[in-house]
């Protein structure tokens, strides 16, 4: 006896900004509208590119798991539904921002860094230099030890003794 194996589908369903609306129901759910009128209720927003892209390619699936559609750009989004998309995506990527660094140093194969973030001032230990990201717009994403992420929006916003911090350890 045989086996056959399904064909993964490659048809992607691309939702228009222009005629979406995100709303939220009752219970604070997102519920998502599109062109032709089909409405889905409970839906998760997700970044394909959360680092690099954070505005391209949304992807929504329902509570399920089942895939609805792409968005291509959601700052094309009418303001209302933009702005209850950027608060659910800011949930789904929570990280903390970095804004003054105040030590740095080394140990037993650690480097520990003292940031003033905006939740307070906390201690971060990193494994090595791979866990700390430079990215595009001069932006810095720091990985804990625990997965935790701490983000420097723009290097060039922070204090001059914090840049020569990151400097030297980077």
């Amino acid at each position: 006896m045989g086996l056959t194996r399904a064909k993964p589908s490659t048809d992607i369903r691309f939702i228009d900004p222009g005629l979406a609306t995100l709303t939220r129901d009752a219970f604070n759910r997102l519920d998502l509208a599109i062109e032709g009128g089909e409405t889905f209720n409970d839906v998760r927003a997700l970044r394909a590119f959360p680092l690099s892209s954070p505005a391209s390619c949304i992807v929504f699936k329902t509570a399920q798991g089942t895939e609805i559609g792409v968005m291509d750009d959601m700052r094309k989004l009418p303001r209302a539904s933009r702005k209850l998309l950027e608060g659910e995506l800011e949930l789904a990527y929570f990280t903390t921002r970095v804004t003054a660094i105040s030590s740095v140093s080394s140990k037993h194969g650690f480097t520990t860094w003292d940031f003033e973030t905006d939740r307070g001032r906390c201690t971060v230990y990193v494994r090595d230099r791979t866990d700390i990201r430079w990215l595009a717009g001069g932006r810095l994403i720091f990985t804990d030890v625990n997965g935790m992420k701490f983000e420097i929006p723009s290097v060039d916003a922070i204090d001059e003794r914090s840049q020569a911090l990151l400097e030297a350890e980077t």
